[in-house]
């Protein structure tokens, strides 16, 4: 079981720290396995971002990750999971 729940961020140094702001809707999956990943890389839905950082000193910060778009968030959803329930 997994939950993607949408939220945004706001510095704000005069209250003495930031702000998280958690919104609706937000999604519960369920049901999900290798085949149903490998279907949304293949449709370009899930995607693989390097995000490789190389800094001055020449050290590197490697994290590798998978993405989703968010501007077609659901649509990935339901093709990576079994079910998702939308919950407002």
């Amino acid at each position: 079981m997994a939950a993607y729940v949408p939220a945004s961020f706001q510095k704000d140094p005069e209250a003495g720290g930031d702000q998280y702001c958690f919104n609706a809707p937000w999604f519960m999956c369920e049901g999900t396995d290798v085949w149903r990943l490998l279907r949304s890389i293949a449709s370009g839905l899930v995607y693989y971002d390097p995000a490789h950082t190389i800094y001055a000193d020449g050290t590197a910060k490697v994290r590798p990750q998978w993405r989703i778009g968010t501007s077609r968030l659901e649509a990935a959803l339901r093709e990576l999971y079994a079910r998702v329930s939308v919950v407002s």
